[in-house]
């Protein structure tokens, strides 16, 4: 059952992540850079090296070639509920937090954009998957008809990153987390709405042939 924080990993060590290019299928790498004293959030570092022919490397308007940013800042991190729940005969500690950078709770690999299991419609904390672990551990195939398995947005208690006081913090990539009505919201920015959009096409497109999952 995976428990590790990210005070937990390495140390500014390249590490493989659990997204890939969408496109050339290239995998992204991160690295810690900082970690809080909770041990549970900080800041990380994030590359991917696409293929030649890779659409990502060229601009979408005038076909030139873009030069790749050597890497990307972004906040990581996440806290745990107390309590595991069981899915399919398997234990898994839920999240109660994250921030934009959280890990696959079966292969421990960080992911931007995961598939979310909400545990009593979110209030005992969120199951984060990865696409290759949710189609591997057969829940695309055992959920239950209309089941809602978000991926763009979700809520929770006021994020331990935020300052006390405050109603809202900007991220470096642009993603917001929004104090509203009491409750806080995470908000994509324009790249990562993108990505998470991607991903539901893909999805919707699976669940064709897996009768008729709901995703939102």
């Amino acid at each position: 059952m995976f428990r590790e924080l990210l005070k937990d990993f390495p140390f500014r060590k390249w590490l493989d992540a659990a997204d890939c290019c969408e496109f050339c299928g290239a995998r992204y790498q991160v690295r810690v850079t900082y970690v809080d004293e909770s041990g549970c959030f900080g800041d990380v570092e994030y590359r991917i090296s696409h293929a030649e022919d890779c659409a990502e490397r060229f601009d979408e308007e005038t076909g030139e070639e873009l030069k790749p940013a050597e890497f990307t800042f972004d906040v990581a991190g996440w806290e745990f509920v107390d309590k595991p729940v069981t899915i399919l005969s398997k234990q898994f500690l839920p999240l109660k937090a994250r921030a934009n950078i959280g890990p696959c709770l079966e292969c421990g690999k960080t992911i931007g954009i995961p598939l979310i299991l909400f545990i009593d419609e979110g209030r005992g904390g969120e199951l984060d998957f990865c696409q290759k672990c949710f189609e591997q551990l057969g829940l695309l195939n055992q959920l239950k008809p209309n089941v809602e398995v978000k991926v763009s947005s979700w809520e929770y208690t006021k994020p331990s990153w935020v300052p006390e006081g405050a109603t809202e913090y900007v991220h470096p990539c642009g993603c917001r987390d929004v104090l509203k009505d009491c409750v806080w919201y995470a908000e994509q920015c324009p790249k990562h709405k993108a990505e998470t959009n991607a991903l539901i096409q893909r999805l919707q497109k699976t669940s064709k042939t897996t009768g008729g999952k709901t995703f939102e």
